[in-house]
């Protein structure tokens, strides 16, 4: 972690600009307690929905128009293979699956196609709109009418959500007693973070409220009464990462740069395990 003070409880570790919709300059506050960092000034409720309005946001639109809309529609054609995978050995009773904060629902889809039961939650109207399986995509949870999952996913969602608590019982109260949360976070922790500094893009700034350390994450599942199984690494996160943090620096040849920052994180992070991005895996304490 840079920047972190250890005598003080809470303290700036970052200064990130906007670059998709505002421009605006936030802050990330360091919490020693809880170990997780938080964007200020918070946005309100009435403000947050304008900072997703941008044609270029890719997880609640379908941009094609540059380098980065293609790398990320290739390794999002890969991930779904490989996250199919990560969830075949906990579909263990119902075999269902709940994604929250879905977006456009192409994970949904994907599952759907591989016979595979499963809904979504989403609650922004334009990327509901957008999805090819509205009959399974839902905005809340009151509007779904299965009860219980053997898992339910959260793909780069948590950080987004203002309520974190509230959200976090509602998922619960879907659970059985064999069900199974996972959940994929930026970690500030990681290699590209320490070194892009406030031009990281894993900050995505609003959008991104909070900012989770692996011990930050593990600790707040724990008060709901979770113990995390075990955590896997999106290799590809830190690639696609790193190149967008070049480019926000306005660096010159920003995808061979972040190609060889985003590597060399990953080489970091075989020892360390602080991965550019990271999922955890949850379940109820026995």
């Amino acid at each position: 972690m840079f920047h972190v003070e250890p005598n003080k409880p809470s303290h700036i570790i970052a200064e990130p600009i906007d670059h998709l919709v505002s421009k605006r300059t936030f802050q990330i506050i360091w919490d020693e307690q809880s170990q997780i960092a938080i964007t200020s000034p918070f946005p309100s409720e009435e403000t947050l929905s304008s900072y997703y309005d941008s044609d270029d946001y890719i997880s609640h639109g379908n941009p094609n128009k540059t380098i980065s809309d293609f790398l990320y529609r290739l390794v999002q054609i890969f991930m779904f293979s490989r996250k199919r995978k990560w969830l075949a050995k906990y579909l263990v009773t119902e075999k269902t699956v709940l994604d929250y904060g879905c977006g456009t629902g192409s994970f949904v889809t994907y599952l759907l196609k591989k016979q595979i039961s499963s809904f979504g939650i989403e609650p922004n109207e334009k990327a509901r709109s957008l999805s090819e399986s509205k009959k399974n995509i839902f905005p809340s949870f009151k509007d779904v009418d299965k009860t219980s999952f053997d898992v339910i996913t959260l793909w780069h969602v948590l950080e987004h959500i203002p309520d974190q608590k509230n959200i976090f019982t509602q998922l619960i109260s879907r659970f059985h007693n064999k069900s199974t949360l996972i959940i994929a976070l930026p970690n500030l922790q990681s290699f590209d973070c320490q070194y892009y500094k406030s031009y990281w893009a894993g900050f995505d700034v609003p959008r991104h409220l909070w900012h989770y350390s692996p011990q930050g994450i593990a600790q707040f599942a724990t008060s709901f009464g979770l113990k995390l199984v075990e955590t896997k690494a999106m290799w590809f996160d830190s690639l696609y990462v790193s190149y967008l943090s070049e480019k926000q620096s306005g660096a010159f040849f920003p995808l061979v740069r972040g190609i060889f920052v985003g590597m060399y994180s990953n080489l970091k992070a075989i020892r360390s395990k602080n991965y550019s991005s990271i999922v955890y895996v949850f379940q109820k304490e026995s």
